[in-house]
């Protein structure tokens, strides 16, 4: 059995169900593959929207789940402030702010 997964939700050692293959037919990645972070960015170069998984290989934890938002969020909140003084008192007011924010 297998679930859709979209290219931006997949993680290192999930298993692919199917062969991935690209527009033309030929085979980027093998089925039963276990996907490491080269695999990951072979299919994204390519162009790859999504990819079936064992079911086996994909619950990911909750926590798992959260953490990965969490820190995506927190690269996006820092990104925010990438032409800002870092040092500045109210800039790390705010960023501190923002992770707490986030953490709760």
């Amino acid at each position: 059995m297998s679930v859709i997964f979209s290219i931006q939700h997949i993680s290192p050692g999930m298993s692919l169900a199917d062969d991935v293959l690209d527009n033309g037919g030929r085979l980027l990645v093998a089925a039963s593959t276990t996907l490491d972070d080269k695999k990951i960015r072979v299919l994204k170069s390519w162009g790859v929207s999504e990819v079936s998984i064992r079911k086996e290989s994909t619950i990911p934890s909750t926590a798992a789940i959260t953490a990965n938002l969490q820190s995506e969020n927190t690269l996006h909140n820092m990104n925010q402030f990438q032409c800002n003084d870092p040092g500045h008192k109210a800039v790390v007011e705010f960023k501190k702010l923002l992770m707490e924010r986030e953490c709760n």
